[in-house]
């Protein structure tokens, strides 16, 4: 059930559902795609790919050793 379709729930209440819940996101968002650094990049990469955006297509791009570096994070 989507926190703001809570039928008991108040107006405001909804409001401030969907209001952490857009801060939450923006959070995960930022985490994928701010302050890009090699340092970071992989990460970055691998947060992309549990967010499903960063296709199997697109991750080929990238040379083998990066690949398995990525896949490494996807099965923490």
């Amino acid at each position: 059930m989507a926190t703001c379709q809570l039928s008991n729930a108040s107006a405001h209440d909804r409001y401030l559902k969907v209001y952490k819940l857009i801060k939450e996101r923006d959070k995960q968002v930022a985490s994928a795609f701010n302050d890009f650094r090699r340092s970071t990049a992989v990460l970055q990469l691998a947060i992309m790919r549990r967010m499903k955006l960063l296709k199997d297509e697109e991750l080929q791009r990238f040379s083998e050793a990066t690949q398995n570096r990525i896949r490494a994070f996807e099965s923490l």
